[in-house]
């Protein structure tokens, strides 16, 4: 994806949902914060704010377009606080592009998006409980052991005195997300002149 060549960039991005599907779920899904980095990064998405017609790295309207044809098939891929966490900022992202045909094809990957978010593939609660922990703890992966977010050197999962963790109801989880995308969609689509 860092290529110099715009062709090769455009042919790895229009495979990588084919390379991830070939991966283990665990493997899979170690990827995905990666990805997340490097589309809204400065070398991907963030660059469609600049203007240099120098620099390779930039990535053109068709590049950014062919991030959005390959979000569906990213959100069929990983599971629902996956998809929330890291699938769902990218397309945001790309519903406010200036380029009317990436904004089209990124809404092909809301009905995925919000098909992820169904009360029915919400039911592993782990990895609900890890997208709760990551956005009330403000970190993720490159956090502390604590769950509380400070790193004291307690391994919360070990300590008999930590608070036990809340469970989520799926079908609450599920609205609250499919809420995210639907207040997002009204603000954006309803109130932008």
């Amino acid at each position: 994806l860092r290529d110099t060549d715009v062709t090769v960039r455009l042919n790895v991005l229009r495979n990588l949902p084919h390379l991830l599907g070939l991966m283990s779920p665990s493997t899979r899904s170690s990827y995905l914060p990666r990805l997340h980095e490097l589309f809204l990064g400065d070398d991907l998405l963030g660059a469609a704010r600049r203007r240099s017609a120098t620099s390779p790295m930039l990535l053109n309207w068709r590049q950014r377009d062919a991030v959005a044809q390959i979000l569906p098939d990213l959100a069929g891929l990983f599971g629902p606080g996956e998809v929330r966490r890291y699938v769902w900022p990218v397309a945001k992202a790309l519903l406010g592009d200036k380029i009317s045909a990436v904004r089209e094809d990124v809404e092909w990957c809301l009905p995925a998006v919000l098909r992820r978010y169904a009360p029915e593939h919400c039911r592993d609660p782990e990895a609900i409980a890890a997208y709760q922990e990551a956005v009330e703890g403000g970190g993720g992966a490159g956090g502390g052991e604590s769950g509380d977010g400070a790193d004291d050197g307690v391994d919360d999962e070990n300590d008999p005195f930590a608070a036990p963790k809340p469970q989520v109801d799926p079908k609450v989880w599920s609205a609250e997300a499919c809420d995210e995308v639907i207040s997002y969609l009204k603000t954006a689509l309803l109130l932008e002149p």
